[in-house]
């Protein structure tokens, strides 16, 4: 296996953005279900990375909805990140995924969250990606 599989395989990357790059600041289950939306027409079946996607979204609980705690300039960057992943994403279902996982800060909180911490609005837009991908 080469280093480049390794430290920065293909299906990790878009838009100059690595995936780990948004997920290491999320709760593992949020963390995974958009590390398989990023990858899914990176890896070579689309359809079955989303369903795994959805896996993850339906066992999100209240608690997963929250990212760990950051500094601002790590929020500023993890928002960045997002964005640029919305920017190249192809289709309105998936622009609309990247704007709801974008962190934000709250006044209250020295933990930023989501901006739309909401599991049933995360199933609606994964069905609409996966209405865009089914085979």
């Amino acid at each position: 296996m080469n280093d480049d599989m390794l430290d920065s395989p293909a299906h990790y990357e878009r838009n100059g953005v690595e995936c780990w790059q948004i997920t290491r600041h999320m709760t593992y289950m949020l963390g995974n279900m958009c590390k398989y939306v990023f990858r899914h027409r990176l890896k070579g079946n689309p359809y079955v990375d989303l369903q795994k996607a959805l896996r993850y979204a339906r066992q999100l609980s209240a608690v997963d909805m929250g990212l760990l705690p950051m500094t601002d300039n790590t929020l500023v960057l993890v928002q960045h990140a997002c964005l640029r992943v919305r920017d190249v994403s192809p289709t309105d279902a998936e622009r609309r995924f990247w704007e709801m996982v974008l962190p934000v800060r709250t006044p209250d909180s020295h933990r930023p969250r989501v901006s739309d911490a909401n599991q049933e609005a995360y199933l609606v837009a994964l069905d609409g990606i996966v209405g865009e991908e089914r085979p």
